[in-house]
């Protein structure tokens, strides 16, 4: 009877550990749509729409460097990112998020938030 308790015991200690880890994270999930690639000097998908709340995550598949950096405004600015390096932005607003890559203006991509 003591191994059973013991048992329980663990299980919850383990659940509420694995559950504290997830509290105010927020998951990419690729099936989600909330992942915009960056290759060959693209932005893809270059129209993305979620809900307010949601994370979106650009991740740079290029040789070199890439900025996410509003047209107007200061929604987005990242810093460069490298091959393999990834942005992230929340989105608490609605509205419409036109975007472009610093060092290549001719880089374009939306944001809208509904």
């Amino acid at each position: 009877m003591l191994s059973n308790k013991y048992f329980i015991i663990t299980a919850l200690a383990v659940a509420v550990v694995f559950a504290s880890g997830c509290i105010g994270q927020q998951s990419i999930d690729s099936t989600t749509g909330n992942i915009v690639i960056i290759k060959d000097f693209k932005f893809t998908p270059s129209a993305l729409t979620v809900n307010v709340g949601t994370t979106v995550l650009w991740t740079n598949e290029d040789s070199v460097q890439h900025t996410v950096t509003s047209d107007t405004g200061n929604e987005l600015g990242s810093q460069y990112i490298s091959d393999g390096q990834s942005y992230s932005h929340i989105f608490n607003t609605v509205g419409t998020f036109d975007y472009h890559c610093t060092p290549h203006p001719f880089m374009k991509g939306t944001v809208i938030v509904q």
